[in-house]
C-alpha cells in the first residue's frame, strides 16, 4: 500500500508528465496551423501575379495596336494611351503590394481589386475594339460626305444645263438615299464614340451590360455606310449616260 507521500510524488510526477504532454499538443496545432497559413498566402500571391502579369502582357500588346492603328482618331489614340499606362502602372503597383502582403486576408483583399478596379478584358479590350471600328466608319462617312456634296454639284451642273430631267431626277433621289444613309451611319458611329470613351471600370461594375449592343449598332453603320457608297455608284453611273 502506497504511503501519501508517495501518492503525492506520484501525481506530482503524474501532472507534470501532462503538461509537457499538452504541451507538445499546443505546439504541433500551433505549428500546422502557421504552415497552413503561409501555403494558403503563397497560393494567393501565386495566383494574383499569374492574374496580373496576364493582364500586363494584353495591355502591353493593345499599346502596339493603339500606336499602330491608322483607323482610330488621334483624341482617341492619346486617350487610350493614357488608359492603358496608368492600368500598366496600376497593375505593376498592385503586383508589388500582394507580394509583401503578410496575411492571406490582406493578400486576397488586394487581389480583388485586380478585377475591381481594373477591369482590363471588360472595359480596356472592349473601348479599343469599339473605338477602333467607330473612328474608322466615322473616316469613311467623312469621305462619303465629300462624295456627295461633288455629286451635287453635277447633279446641280446638269439640271442648270437642261439634261434629261428624268436621268437628272433619279439621280437626285439617288443622291437623297446616300445622304440620308450617311447622316444614319455617322449618328450611330459617333454616339458609340462618346457614349465608350468615358467609360471606368466603375462603371461596368455598376452595370456589365453598358456595350451590350454596341457591335450590332456598328454594325447597322456598317451596312448603311456600304448602301451609301452603292448609291454614289448609282448616281455616278446615271451621270455618265446623261453625258453620253
Amino acid at each position: 500500500m502506497k504511503s501519501i507521500k508517495d501518492l503525492i510524488s506520484s501525481s506530482i510526477t503524474l501532472g507534470i508528465a501532462i503538461s509537457i504532454a499538452s504541451l507538445g499538443l499546443s505546439y504541433g496545432v500551433t505549428a500546422a496551423s502557421s504552415s497552413t497559413a503561409t501555403n494558403k498566402l503563397s497560393t494567393i500571391q501565386s495566383r494574383a501575379a499569374k492574374e496580373i502579369d496576364q493582364r500586363l502582357t494584353t495591355l502591353g500588346n493593345l499599346s502596339t495596336q493603339v500606336a499602330n492603328s491608322t483607323k482610330l482618331s488621334l483624341a482617341d489614340q492619346t486617350s487610350l494611351n493614357a488608359e492603358i499606362s496608368s492600368e500598366t502602372t496600376g497593375l505593376t503597383t498592385l503586383k508589388t503590394q500582394i507580394a509583401a502582403d503578410t496575411t492571406a486576408d490582406q493578400a486576397s483583399t488586394d487581389e480583388a481589386t485586380i478585377f475591381t478596379d481594373y477591369r482590363v478584358y471588360a472595359v480596356v479590350v472592349s473601348k479599343v475594339g469599339l473605338l477602333t471600328i467607330a473612328d474608322n466608319q466615322q473616316t469613311i462617312e467623312a469621305k462619303l460626305t465629300t462624295l456627295a456634296q461633288n455629286l451635287q454639284v453635277k447633279i446641280t451642273d446638269d439640271q442648270t444645263d437642261g439634261k434629261s430631267s428624268t436621268s437628272v431626277a433619279a439621280a437626285q433621289t439617288e443622291l437623297t438615299s446616300m445622304t440620308s444613309q450617311i447622316t444614319d451611319a455617322h449618328q450611330i458611329s459617333t454616339t458609340i464614340e462618346n457614349d465608350v470613351s468615358p467609360v471606368l471600370p466603375s462603371n461596368w461594375n455598376a452595370n456589365h451590360n453598358i456595350f451590350s449592343g454596341d457591335n450590332t449598332q456598328l454594325t447597322s453603320a456598317y451596312h448603311e455606310n456600304q448602301i451609301a457608297s452603292s448609291d454614289a455608284n448609282n448616281i455616278a453611273s446615271i451621270l455618265r449616260s446623261i453625258k453620253s
